[in-house]
């Protein structure tokens, strides 16, 4: 993930979008931050952007099936996995199975599911 952030500050604030070259310098026009490049003579605006949110990576839709590890078994009896923030509970499964599930309902961090490949 550091690597992913790393990458996408010397894309927007050290390398030249003409040339592809890191010789590159930033300097203020009025009130906007200019990457100026030495090499080639470009310069171009860099853009403000706004925090990514993490929502391909931990996202779940309704409808949508997964492949998930049960981790733990919650009060109920019911298998409990994890995918990024959430908390998915799979009834009829144990510690340890690896199962397809197909989520039912989400509410907040957890999420309803039903087991598909019952074994």
């Amino acid at each position: 993930m550091i690597a992913s952030l790393i990458d996408e500050y010397v894309e927007e604030f050290v390398i030249c979008s003409e040339c592809n070259r890191p010789d590159t310098h930033l300097t203020k026009s009025d009130r906007t931050l200019m990457l100026k490049c030495d090499a080639c003579g470009a310069h171009r605006p860099i853009k403000k952007r706004l925090a990514k949110k993490e929502v391909a990576r931990n996202s779940l839709e309704e409808g949508e099936t997964y492949e998930v590890h049960i981790e733990a078994v919650g009060r109920r009896g019911d298998g409990i996995a994890k995918i990024g923030k959430y908390s998915l509970f799979v009834p009829g499964t144990q510690k340890g199975d690896v199962v397809n599930v197909k989520v039912k309902k989400i509410s907040g961090t957890l999420a309803f599911t039903e087991r598909l490949n019952p074994r």
